[in-house]
């Protein structure tokens, strides 16, 4: 009997090595603190340090396992922050790697723009939480503008943009629940899109870094630069360190950095030529 136990055992380690492998090497990730690929979280710790411990709560859609270039998991140890994360494909993973963090609650659900205000109000979301942070890689447009239609009114906001789009064109991915996301280039939306709404809702654009752009609220922060958003898209994307290797997969989309904006219209409609009526674009 304990011959057969034994081969079980081996049997389910082989069967299962690469999983065990993996959980393994995200808790020593998380235990030593290192290779995490999260240096988008210290572009904004400074920012998160001024928010009252009563609004000290942080919302991640799109959390993926909590730990590869995760923004939120420093938040996810700190004793003063809860977080409330919004996962569909990596939620096993996820729940694994934070099963010693008492200080989150992990929903598995797919977030879109008609349920997202019914899911934070069911988590009793504060209006003024202190960061969002959204990475979806679809309609983040529309889920975004209905947080803010809901009267929520974060101090921080991190979301991805669709980086290889350039300042002025407004570009979006419309909401449509028969479609999977993303589709190669086919996702987000452009910093120019993201920066029109975030403004009119009272939101300033910081920075951006690679393809994440940075939001702080007027009421908490004040602006202290006056960068055009081509000059901080230029800065924060096209002059971005090693760019050309990081974002090796934008190679084709290159050229509508050089062109001006009839030209770029044209582009942008060819690429996405069997997406016609999927997306906003002026």
């Amino acid at each position: 009997m304990k011959i057969i136990i034994f081969l079980n055992t081996i049997k389910h380690l082989y069967k299962n090595y690469s999983t065990i492998s993996r959980f393994a090497s995200h808790e020593r990730k998380i235990i030593k603190n290192t290779e995490l690929g999260d240096e988008e979280y210290y572009q904004f710790e400074k920012f998160l340090e001024v928010i009252p411990n009563e609004n000290k709560t942080y919302i991640d859609i799109g959390a993926g396992n909590g730990v590869n270039a995760s923004c939120t998991l420093q938040l996810a140890k700190s004793k003063y922050w809860q977080g409330i994360l919004f996962e569909i494909g990596e939620i096993y993973t996820l729940t694994y790697n934070y099963k010693n963090f008492s200080n989150i609650q992990i929903a598995k659900t797919k977030v879109t723009p008609l349920n997202i205000e019914n899911l934070l109000k069911g988590f009793n979301v504060q209006e003024n939480f202190g960061f969002l942070n959204l990475d979806i890689d679809s309609y983040d447009f529309e889920v975004i503008s209905n947080i803010l239609n809901s009267g929520f009114n974060p101090y921080v906001i991190s979301m991805e943009i669709n980086e290889k789009i350039p300042p002025p064109i407004n570009f979006y991915v419309k909401f449509n629940p028969q479609l999977s996301y993303p589709q190669g280039h086919f996702y987000g939306c452009s910093l120019s899109a993201a920066e029109l709404l975030l403004s009119k809702n009272g939101y300033f654009l910081n920075h951006i870094y690679g393809n994440n752009a940075f939001f702080l609220n007027r009421k908490f922060y004040e602006s202290t630069h006056k960068n055009s958003l081509k000059d901080i898209y230029k800065e924060g994307y096209i002059n971005f360190n090693n760019r050309e290797k990081v974002y090796h997969y934008n190679k084709d989309f290159d050229s509508l950095l050089n062109l001006d904006y009839e030209e770029s219209i044209k582009f942008i409609k060819e690429k996405f030529r069997d997406q016609d009526g999927e997306y906003e674009l002026s």
